[in-house]
């Protein structure tokens, strides 16, 4: 039909998984807003929203394949071993495995794997990526333990060890690389679910269970024969004063400076205005989300 064609002239694609989760909707919302209402960039980017199917009509359909998928993380072998609870944060690696997202995704030439509490700068435009290679954001998992750890863990499994650390929630690459590795990152949070966190999750920051996406990662891209290309400029601060021109992504960290998502879910702004106007990185993560939730 009419709606797929116009869809699948671009060529990248934003993939997600999108609970339901009042909390996680309005945040998709707010980074709905900031591709298709705060930037032109809905005329690159479509985005493919996995999730159960109680979430279908809570999303927009413009510029969005929706996709129902199962939750992964009720596999026994994405659960801690210990305590027989799911380990959630996998799902948001479901579409690299899952068959219909895979369908979708391979009809773009780019991908970019985002978590949903993110929202798009202007500048994600210009962002580049060669076939060998693959752009990732900061992270902050790479205390004094898991800078030991990691490093051992490449070297027992006989895997090569690019040793860059610290590589971010956020990556965009070619669609054919972001599937491989997205996809063995799953293997490897089954590997460390079964092997290193068999009987606790170990403590924040250290060695830490409730990261294990992260060091999943880490293995799967330092181990890859792809250039890692990780800057600033994605997985910014969404606290920051500082302009969005300069910056791809804006993420929400843990914090309590303005913009929090957490004081935003626990409705410490609601006598704020937001500023459409600011190019600043906090005043326009608050834009991006308070029009997203009242207006879509």
């Amino acid at each position: 039909g009419l709606c797929y064609c116009i869809l699948s002239m671009k060529n990248s694609i934003i993939a997600i998984y999108l609970p339901d989760s009042k909390n996680f909707i309005n945040q998709f919302l707010g980074l709905y807003y900031s591709v298709v209402f705060k930037t032109n960039l809905h005329e690159k980017f479509d985005f493919l929203v996995s999730g159960p199917s109680s979430i279908k009509d809570k999303i927009p359909t413009d510029h969005c394949h929706f996709v129902e998928v199962e939750d992964l993380s009720a596999n026994p072998k994405l659960c801690y071993r210990y305590s027989g609870n799911s380990y959630g944060y996998v799902n948001s690696f479901i579409p690299f495995v899952d068959d219909k997202c895979k369908e979708i995704l391979s009809k773009y030439e780019y991908c970019l794997r985002l978590d949903v509490d993110t929202f798009v700068c202007p500048g994600l435009n210009d962002i580049q990526c060669a076939k060998d290679e693959i752009v990732v954001g900061n992270a902050a998992y790479s205390s004094e333990t898991a800078r030991i750890r990691l490093p051992q863990i490449l070297a027992q499994l006989n895997l090569a060890d690019q040793n860059i650390h610290n590589i971010g929630s956020t990556w965009y690459g070619s669609t054919d690389n972001m599937i491989t590795y997205g996809a063995l990152t799953i293997d490897y949070v089954k590997y460390f679910l079964e092997n290193h966190f068999s009987e606790h999750e170990g403590s924040w920051p250290q060695w830490y269970g409730g990261v294990i996406l992260l060091y999943a990662g880490h293995l799967a891209l330092n181990s890859s024969p792809l250039k890692i290309n990780k800057t600033d400029k994605l997985d910014y601060y969404s606290t920051s004063d500082n302009e969005v021109t300069d910056y791809y992504t804006l993420h929400c960290w843990h914090t309590d400076a303005f913009f929090s998502k957490h004081w935003y879910m626990n409705d410490r702004y609601k006598d704020r205005e937001s500023v459409p106007t600011s190019l600043k990185c906090n005043e326009y993560s608050y834009d991006c989300i308070t029009k997203g939730v009242e207006e879509l």
